[in-house]
């Protein structure tokens, strides 16, 4: 098959970096199981060189003084020569499009009744601007990883013929490891403590501690030292001390080992690899149900909460925290189930479900 990549540079496709977070993690593992499939691949992206082809692989420049228009109607004429195109651009929407965040009206409609209006009045110059983009581009198939993305990009922005392929994780353990720490150990990654819920998450476990659970915190929070509202948090409420900050990691791995239950309570995420990671790693997780991952598992394979609730949060947690010290056998139960999850999916079905 002949599958057209299509990307800001082929430097985004072809490697994984540090730091980029998500969508490089999904463009680098679509390369590499294509490549390694032996499909054939041109990627299309920005560049004043010369094309470049090498085995199974080309790559085609289009002059990055062009406009966005220009370079659409350049990347169409190049990807019209291919099966199947998979488009990571967000700016340079046309067929293919891989649907990686919400839409900004979603977004305002992720709060509490009385602040809808307000968000809307201070997103309304992006919700237009996305409108317009949408409305004039022409999408004959996209393709979104959760069932909440499409539903998002159907009805805001009027997006048909969306097919939905879950993420996927690389596979760690291939038999069930039970093993768990003596006090319950949370793991939360907090690279932006507004933008990834970090106060609400800490405000939570505040709550918890003062009802009587016992637990460790393990925060990965690279902008730590610059937080000053997150170090007032922990501080007073004597948290500090149960708590361990981590710098960014490059290897997660012992971050995984290390814990029993990753927190995600994101207001919106399209997916939200981290969970479903570390169910790899036989962890478990408790996530909020508006994230795309929460699709994926009920309450026998980990917790879920509803965001608009602190409350629901806090009883989550506190469910949590019962079952891992009075009912061990039950949260193991739960975290072999989610491991079993995370076996099912894996990033050669994901490529598989663009594909196919």
């Amino acid at each position: 098959m002949k599958i057209a990549l299509v990307a800001n540079s082929k430097q985004w496709i072809m490697n994984k970096y540090k730091g980029l977070g998500g969508g490089n993690i999904v463009s680098s593992n679509i390369f590499r199981i294509l490549k390694a499939q032996g499909h054939e691949i041109v990627i299309i992206c920005y560049g004043e060189k010369e094309d470049e082809r090498e085995g199974n692989l080309t790559v085609r420049y289009i002059d990055d003084m062009i406009g966005c228009r220009e370079f659409t109607a350049s990347a169409l004429k190049i990807a019209s020569e291919c099966d199947i195109t998979i488009n990571f651009m967000t700016q340079n929407i046309f067929s293919g499009v891989i649907l990686q965040s919400h839409s900004y009206l979603y977004r305002t409609e992720r709060s509490k009744k009385f602040f809808i209006p307000i968000k809307r009045f201070l997103y309304s110059g992006k919700i237009n601007a996305q409108k317009k983009l949408f409305s004039s581009s022409k999408i004959d198939y996209a393709f979104a990883v959760s069932e909440g993305i499409k539903e998002d990009y159907e009805k805001n922005l009027g997006v048909k013929n969306i097919k939905v392929s879950y993420l996927g994780c690389n596979q760690i353990y291939s038999e069930f490891n039970g093993d768990k720490n003596d006090v319950l150990t949370f793991g939360f990654i907090s690279n932006s403590s507004s933008n990834k819920s970090g106060y609400f998450c800490v405000l939570g476990l505040i709550f918890a501690k003062l009802s009587g659970l016992k637990f460790r915190l393990k925060m990965i929070s690279p902008k730590y030292n610059k937080d000053f509202l997150m170090k007032i948090l922990l501080n007073l409420s004597g948290l500090r001390a149960n708590t361990e900050i981590l710098p960014a990691q490059d290897d997660m791995t012992e971050f995984y080992k290390s814990i029993d239950c990753v927190l995600m309570p994101s207001i919106h995420e399209a997916f939200g690899l981290v969970p479903l990671e570390a169910l790899s790693f036989c962890k478990t997780c408790l996530v909020s149900e508006n994230i795309g991952f929460s699709e994926l598992i009920d309450e026998t394979a980990g917790f879920k909460f509803n965001r608009l609730s602190f409350m629901s949060f806090v009883s989550e947690l506190l469910k949590a925290g019962k079952m891992f010290y009075s009912e061990p056998d039950k949260f193991r139960e739960i975290r072999y189930n989610g491991w079993k999850i995370s076996q099912k999916y894996t990033w050669e079905r994901f490529v598989e479900g663009l594909i196919s």
